[in-house]
């Protein structure tokens, strides 16, 4: 599930080493679970606190026992659809919801306007991504806010952030070679790594890659 994002998730009721609510919980914070995947818990619970304890972590249907596999079919199905209606519906918009900056596709537009731009006047384009990895991915929403407010606050006015992916960033900076775009990664590693030491997130580990090309229009023959 690290590498593919699932359209729903079944969970069995009776797990070996532990609750429902705490898997619930966990998925709910994983990199590859979107707030829209269905969470489907399959069997009876031991009682109706672990049931209340399981919808309040994120589960969004629990099918008790005898299971009619008619019905969670139809129920799987029309979860998947609404799940997909609602990321359509969020990629229609152009910034990131959880964290302030432009989503993938509001950052796709601003990178033509800027590219345009940088091709009439002969100047550099640089890209900076911030790649971050955490053990618990518990804590990821947490961190990915952090890193968030960190960018924001450590970039120009004429750089533009956004985030591309559940824990990826990148910040399009015009005007800026490739020694530019070097300094500017190393700044908001600095920042973070100053701002994680004070104690302000959870522990986590960052990967950046940078480039820069200066941009022309095609010679025209």
């Amino acid at each position: 599930m690290r590498r593919t994002a699932p359209d729903a998730i079944v969970v069995a009721a009776a797990l070996p080493d532990m609750q429902p609510a705490e898997l619930c919980l966990r998925l709910r914070g994983a990199a590859r679970v979107s707030p829209h995947t269905p969470i489907l818990i399959v069997g009876e619970l031991a009682s109706r606190d672990a049931r209340l304890a399981a919808l309040r972590a994120g589960a969004s249907c629990i099918f008790g026992e005898p299971l009619d596999v008619a019905e969670l079919l139809i129920k799987l199905d029309s979860y998947a659809q609404l799940k997909t209606l609602a990321e359509q519906m969020q990629s229609n918009s152009l910034l990131d919801r959880e964290t302030g900056l432009y989503n993938f596709q509001g950052l796709s537009r601003r990178v033509e306007e800027l590219g345009a731009l940088s091709v009439r006047a002969h100047g550099a384009l640089a890209c900076v991504v911030l790649a971050i990895e955490v053990e618990d991915e518990g804590v990821l929403p947490e961190v990915r806010v952090f890193c968030a407010q960190t960018i924001k606050g450590g970039v120009r006015h004429s750089d533009v952030p956004g985030r591309i992916d559940a824990a990826e960033f990148a910040v399009v900076a015009p005007r800026t070679s490739a020694t530019g775009a070097i300094q500017l990664a190393q700044r908001l590693a600095g920042v973070m790594r100053r701002r994680s030491h004070a104690g302000a997130v959870p522990s986590f580990h960052g990967r950046c890659a940078v480039a820069s090309s200066r941009c022309s229009s095609p010679t025209r023959r």
